[in-house]
């Protein structure tokens, strides 16, 4: 692979555009250290985006190995729009072009949920729009609802605007705050679409 452009660099992974052999592009995440926890983290995202798969709303899982003793996923480059640069374009149109990519996206939750997977982390950084419609990205504490395995629970992320009540309110107290769910869930694609 080569690398064509770096598109994030974060506290635990660098996310890069590259140019396959075949001359498709796709998008490499590479953990920053050896961690055991970061390993674990994205050997369970790769198998959520396996699982996720079926609602065509997630990037395409390719394939994952190491590098130096880091461990990196393969997934398929979503290209498009970013949820917010969408929006302004969409008010710009009028209310019907904002009503339409609120539902686009409520559209996109919906399938993912059909599917079994709660995401787990809704913000616009996490939405791109596309000739498909509105993608959603990285799956890190996503959850496949009802799994026995390392994909049946993940930490609990995301920012604050979008956390539901419960969520909320246990993050405040300092205590364990729920699992994810679809009904919290919903709350964070609603508090998404008032943003938009």
């Amino acid at each position: 692979m080569t690398v064509e452009e770096t598109l994030a660099v974060i506290s635990d992974t660098e996310l890069y555009r590259v140019r396959r052999e075949d001359g498709t592009t796709a998008v490499v995440k590479l953990a920053r250290t050896e961690d055991r926890q970061i390993r674990y983290l994205l050997k369970r995202e790769a198998a959520i985006l396996r699982k996720a798969a079926a609602s065509e709303v997630s990037p395409g899982w390719i394939g994952q190995g190491e590098l130096e003793g880091k461990i990196f996923l393969k997934m398929e480059y979503v290209a498009g729009r970013d949820l917010m640069t969408a929006a302004a374009d969409a008010r710009n149109e009028g209310p019907e072009a904002v009503l339409g990519l609120c539902l686009k996206t409520i559209r996109s939750y919906a399938r993912l949920h059909e599917a079994g997977i709660v995401h787990g982390d809704v913000h616009p950084g996490n939405a791109k729009v596309d000739e498909r419609g509105v993608r959603l990205l990285d799956f890190g504490v996503a959850v496949a609802e009802g799994a026995k395995d390392e994909t049946g629970a993940a930490p609990r992320a995301g920012i604050g605007f979008f956390f539901e009540p419960e969520y909320a309110a246990a993050v405040l107290a300092g205590s364990t705050p729920p699992r994810v769910s679809q009904a919290g869930e919903q709350y964070a694609v609603a508090a998404l679409c008032y943003l938009l």
